[in-house]
């Protein structure tokens, strides 16, 4: 969820950057990632035993968790062209969600 709702953002953003990442280029990227998006959703709301709701807000307290633990680091959002940046930003937030 949290990987097709970033590129879905990216497609509003840097579309050209986002396509530039997929191997197949779907016509409608952002309908492309608003379906995948609802797919995870759905994944998660009946892995959770719980509704499309339920899930939803999950997603949106762990994201809320993440802003709250980042917001005395230097741990910044930005785009991330390299797979060092990736990688780096991976290990940030393993350390943040395992803390």
């Amino acid at each position: 969820a949290l990987l097709h709702s970033s590129m879905l953002l990216g497609t509003f953003t840097d579309r050209q950057s986002i396509l530039e990442l997929m191997k197949v280029k779907p016509q409608d990227a952002e309908k492309f990632f608003l379906d995948h998006l609802g797919k995870d959703i759905q994944f998660l709301a009946e892995s959770l035993s719980g509704n499309i709701d339920d899930a939803t807000m999950a997603v949106h307290l762990f994201l809320g968790y993440i802003l709250d633990s980042t917001a005395d680091t230097n741990m910044t959002i930005k785009v991330m062209r390299e797979k060092e940046d990736r990688v780096q930003w991976e290990s940030c937030l393993k350390a943040i969600t395992q803390s």
